[in-house]
């Protein structure tokens, strides 16, 4: 676990108790709505390694960037963090749909 994964943790247990059935549906969908996260992340990824390519070719000028190690690390760091965030997202909409299953009277095995 990470920063924002141990946070949306925290969150959700010390207010889960206190939330609704309708607030826990709108949680639940945190789940869903990482898998879009995630396939957009990977499209920015494709084009980062495009612009990768270009650096390290031969043939005429690179775009630029990544170049330095430190570009490269900041942009692993963003990567990292947007996955933990995702990951987070992903416990979080998981938490409240079995809170609300729970709720419901349709209590589920973890």
């Amino acid at each position: 676990m990470s920063h924002v994964t141990d946070a949306f943790a925290v969150l959700f247990r010390h207010a889960e108790d206190r939330l609704t059935l309708d607030e826990l549906d709108e949680l639940s969908s945190l789940a869903g709505a990482a898998g879009e996260e995630a396939q957009n992340l990977s499209q920015v990824c494709e084009g980062l390694a495009g612009i990768v390519v270009a650096d390290g070719s031969p043939e005429g000028r690179g775009a630029g960037n990544f170049q330095e190690s430190d570009s490269v690390a900041y942009l692993l760091s963003h990567l990292a963090h947007s996955l933990d965030v995702i990951s987070g997202m992903i416990d979080a909409g998981q938490a409240a749909q079995h809170r609300a299953n729970v709720l419901r009277g349709q209590e589920v095995a973890k």
